[in-house]
């Protein structure tokens, strides 16, 4: 485990995060001991400790005009976690209403890079939950969830922890392939789609959203299309392709 990262996931500035883990390792120590154990100036360490205390994650004492600090009980890191997803589950809904009032036309968002990515496939599931979709419809390129292998995972049971259920449509990927014309697995359905017709791209419709990807030339990207308009053309134009696909 990261614990340097991790703390920077949690809102820490780099300097922060090393500060405050050197804190926990000397137990108390002064603001030179820390620059010496970080490798980092000590007029910035003071500075960065300052910082901290003022958030709270640490305290200081003196002893013969010389400071000392000492960390606060880690458990502290999940109070203000609580706290601020407190604040934020009272914000969000305040936010769409905003955003609701003030929708007129649809908007796509561009996403590029692997995080981009990442924050786009988590956006269809998202939606998805957001507006009781009871089920996704996507065309997969075949390589795509090889792309993302853990996110893929703990996409899946997301989406089969709230029910909802995914058709697919992928193109075949060798010649037995075309064997199997279909395939029910729990709340998974899939179609093949014939070789002479490939995906070469990967599209999920979810909800009022659409969700495009795309890999070309080593670069990955997404665009989402918030719109029922678009959604509902995209999903009979599915619809009507799976209905013409063998099914056993």
């Amino acid at each position: 485990m990261n614990i340097t990262k991790n703390l920077e996931e949690m809102g820490f500035s780099k300097k922060e995060a090393r500060v405050y883990l050197s804190l926990f390792k000397l137990k108390d120590a002064t603001a030179f001991k820390i620059a010496a154990d970080t490798s980092l100036p000590k007029t910035s360490v003071y500075h960065t400790l300052k910082a901290l205390e003022k958030s709270g994650y640490i305290s200081s004492w003196k002893k013969n005009t010389i400071t000392y600090f000492f960390p606060e009980s880690p458990n502290l890191l999940l109070k203000k976690y609580n706290e601020r997803k407190t604040i934020l589950e009272e914000l969000i809904p305040e936010l769409k209403t905003y955003s609701e009032q003030n929708e007129v036309l649809p908007y796509a968002k561009l996403y590029t890079g692997k995080e981009g990515v990442k924050i786009a496939m988590n956006g269809v599931l998202e939606n998805a939950i957001e507006q009781k979709t009871n089920t996704i419809y996507s065309f997969i390129r075949p390589d795509f969830t090889d792309i993302f292998p853990k996110i893929s995972d703990s996409w899946i049971q997301e989406r089969e922890k709230h029910g909802i259920s995914i058709r697919i449509i992928r193109p075949v990927l060798n010649k037995g392939d075309n064997t199997l014309g279909y395939e029910k697995n729990g709340l998974r359905e899939t179609k093949v789609m014939p070789g002479s017709y490939p995906i070469e791209s990967s599209i999920y419709i979810s909800g009022s959203k659409s969700t495009l990807f795309a890999i070309k030339d080593h670069q990955m990207y997404a665009a989402t299309i918030d719109s029922v308009v678009f959604a509902n053309m995209f999903k009979n134009m599915f619809l009507y392709i799976w209905d013409t696909l063998p099914k056993e």
